[in-house]
């Protein structure tokens, strides 16, 4: 994250220069270029634009912004299901704008910045140019319905204006509200009348490519899969959108007619393109009927902070020897955490804590039925952690963490300098082999941590005693 952080600042520095040259001086949208172009850069995690294929600075200030500018335009486009362009086509839609974080996050340290950018990775809020986070909604219906009549989100408070000094933890505060402001407004978009027509159309195409079941614009079908869709219906765009207009509110027959129309198309789908079809159909999501939040990918972030020490502190309680271990690895590991917990933040630090705990579940293979034992304002946002950390990862670094046991630490430490100091002279009875003195055996990382939770939890209880009391544990 840092070198990504380092990186996007250089950008950032390099796309400014662009105010100091004789083409802004002359050009009549200069200011608008630039500034969109800062808000993509700063409001968007710096391992998305190195994903989409941001890895080098042009010279030129110019062509650096227009990089992230065509850049960003592509991948919008690249989504819209039914490509065209004109009046009365869909528009591809940022679900959380860089604009709305980026203005603030500009001012940040990198300390904070690494912070907010994290935070909002832990909790699955798609943002900037993040393709995950951009579904289509009709043209006409964006401004009023996913931007509340509001381009900029200050009227609206769904974009954050830049406070000097601001901490990562405090803008987080913030972020709050203004997300549920901007994903009010993105339900609404979806629930508006032509966007409506749309969504017919779209099931009724994916109906003919073989994947009924799959939601083409929703958060929770991968963007590939959306990508790839908009490619193959690209030539009946014109034509599905003649059959939205002719129709309007009639959803069962704009459903049927695109579905005929594109089950005509794709049998004269050239080889690459059969081929692509064969891969979509292969990964299909199984998404149909979400609702507009679920589509979205909205995030409960407010019930997740609310309440949020007591939960967590019962729910460790009940499970110290299973999930917990891995709520108690964040707490005593993470710099993060560490952080948090001097700063005071103590929700803040639950908050990860808990959803830790859901690694922790993963890595002990408890699957749903330790999901399901955490608490049910944090669920959700755990079991949807839990299915993208890999079991070994998580076991790795559940052993790193155990391995900071500060007493488990030093024990170690003691023995190591034993061995150093006094050799085969007096050598443990365990590191005796046929009367040679032999190097004590290192467990596999899985059975290291098992051996540690099972018959070390007096050191790890010394070392967890005082960051535990924030959660009421006695």
């Amino acid at each position: 994250m840092r070198d990504g952080l380092k990186f996007s600042k250089a950008l950032r520095k390099k796309i400014e220069e662009y105010a100091s040259t004789e083409h802004f001086s002359n050009s009549k949208t200069g200011k608008q270029k630039l500034t969109r172009a800062l808000d993509l850069v700063n409001g968007t995690n710096p391992e998305i634009l190195r994903q989409l294929g941001i890895t080098d600075i042009p010279k030129d200030p110019f062509k650096a912004l227009m990089m992230i500018r065509n850049l960003d335009e592509k991948t919008v486009k690249s989504l819209e299901i039914f490509k065209m362009t004109g009046n009365g086509k869909l528009t591809g839609h940022h679900g959380t704008p860089a604009a709305a974080i980026g203005r603030a996050l500009a001012l940040m340290k990198d300390d904070d910045r690494e912070y907010v950018f994290k935070s909002l990775e832990d909790m699955y809020v798609k943002h900037g140019m993040d393709p995950a986070g951009i579904l289509a909604v009709d043209g006409g219906e964006v401004h009023m319905g996913a931007h509340g009549s509001d381009w900029t989100g200050q009227r609206t408070g769904a974009s954050l204006l830049p406070v000097i000094g601001e901490r990562g933890k405090d803008f987080m505060k913030r972020f709050t509200k203004s997300y549920n402001i901007q994903m009010d407004f993105n339900e609404a978009a979806f629930d508006m009348p032509l966007t409506k027509d749309w969504d017919a159309a779209m099931q009724g195409g994916a109906e003919a490519l073989g994947m009924k079941d799959t939601d083409l614009n929703s958060s929770t079908t991968p963007p590939e899969i959306r990508q790839g869709a908009t490619k193959i219906l690209k030539p009946t765009a014109e034509e599905v959108r003649n059959i939205v207009q002719s129709n309007p509110g009639n959803a069962a027959q704009i459903q049927a007619a695109t579905r005929a129309l594109v089950s005509n198309s794709v049998q004269g789908l050239n080889k690459p393109n059969r081929s692509l079809l064969q891969t979509l159909q292969a990964n299909a999501a199984n998404n149909r009927g979400q609702t507009s939040a679920q589509r979205w990918g909205r995030q409960n972030v407010g019930a997740i902070n609310a309440g949020l020490i007591d939960e967590a502190g019962s729910f460790i309680k009940n499970n110290w020897k299973g999930e917990a271990v891995g709520a108690l690895t964040s707490l005593l590991v993470d710099p993060q955490q560490r952080q948090r917990m001097m700063d005071g933040d103590y929700k803040g630090a639950g908050t990860n804590a808990v959803v830790d705990a859901g690694k922790g579940a993963v890595v002990q293979g408890l699957g749903k039925l330790a999901i399901n034992a955490l608490p049910k304002a944090v669920a959700p946002y755990a079991a949807g952690l839990a299915s993208y950390v890999p079991p070994v990862i998580g076991g790795l670094a559940l052993g790193e963490g155990l391995k900071a046991n500060k007493r488990w630490r030093d024990e170690n430490e003691r023995k190591k300098k034993h061995r150093t100091l006094y050799g085969s002279n007096n050598p443990t009875p365990h590191q005796i082999t046929q009367g040679k003195p032999q190097p004590e055996p290192q467990p596999e990382p899985m059975q290291q941590v098992q051996q540690v939770v099972d018959k070390g939890l007096n050191h790890l209880e010394y070392a967890i005693k005082n960051p535990l009391s924030i959660f009421g544990i006695k």
